[in-house]
């Protein structure tokens, strides 16, 4: 175990000859359009890509911000969990079995994220349903040409400026969405694997059918994280398929609009 940490404190302390991420400093047109990896696109376009030409991981999305900051919520999790065991030890005679919570220490470590995924995804719904309000104004504009030209103009450029909005709004979704997905499968999988290597030999003879393979015990729960997809979290499950449910109300409105006219 001893030397399980110090290989990985070597690691750490090894000079990073990768070159920094662009994206820091980009602009912010730069960063919607990604325009700051066509180079890279490039390159591997002309030839195969060398671990010279990738760049850095942002320090927020590293391991080694990650998971430190994950294993403090969790211990806070399972301090929290026993503190509330004893308290119902000391007015019951029955145990209590209450474990702690991986989704808590999970919500208290990307709290902000998930609520900033959530909103990009709300803003996202409120213009897909504008956006035929929009167009029914403009169907009405043609039905009666005797209004004047520039409600025309106006309701076109409102109508892009709406759909523009919401697929820059759905880009920074998907691409936060994809990201916190990442952090969370890296900080269970940096918490189950720490839990291996302070395993005690009688555990990993249960748990292994070979002696000494660390990498058995925890291989289930590694692969059922690795394996899921990009929408892990449960905010961007429930709102994958929104837009679906959300275009059912507004197109029964736009009806009903239409059937008053």
């Amino acid at each position: 175990i001893c030397g399980s940490f110090a290989r990985i404190r070597c690691l750490k302390q090894q000079p990073c000859y990768l070159k920094c991420s662009p994206e820091k400093s980009a602009s912010f047109f730069s960063k919607v359009t990604y325009s700051w990896f066509s180079r890279v696109i490039t390159l591997g376009y002309t030839r195969p890509l060398e671990r010279e030409d990738l760049f850095e991981l942002n320090e927020s999305d590293s391991s080694y911000t990650v998971c430190p900051i994950f294993e403090k919520q969790w211990r806070k999790e399972v301090l929290r969990t026993q503190e509330r065991q004893k308290v119902k030890a000391s007015f019951h005679k029955e145990a209590d079995t209450t474990k702690p919570s991986l989704l808590y220490a999970l919500w208290n470590t990307f709290k902000s994220v998930l609520i900033q995924v959530a909103l990009f995804k709300v803003f996202a719904d409120i213009l897909s349903f504008t956006s035929p309000l929009i167009m029914k104004q403009m169907i009405i504009f043609c039905e009666h040409s005797s209004d004047f030209g520039w409600n025309g103009y106006g309701y076109a450029m409102a109508l892009f400026v709406v759909v523009f909005s919401q697929t820059l709004i759905l880009q920074q979704y998907q691409r936060f969405n994809m990201l916190t997905s990442a952090k969370v499968k890296t900080a269970v999988n940096g918490l189950i694997y720490k839990k291996t290597l302070l395993l005690s030999n009688v555990s990993r003879q249960k748990c292994s059918a070979t002696h000494g393979h660390d990498i058995k015990p925890q291989s289930p729960l590694v692969c059922s994280f690795s394996n899921s997809d990009g929408h892990f979290s449960p905010l961007a499950r429930a709102g994958s398929s929104s837009a679906s449910r959300g275009g059912s109300p507004c197109i029964c409105y736009t009806n009903k609009c239409f059937s008053c006219n």
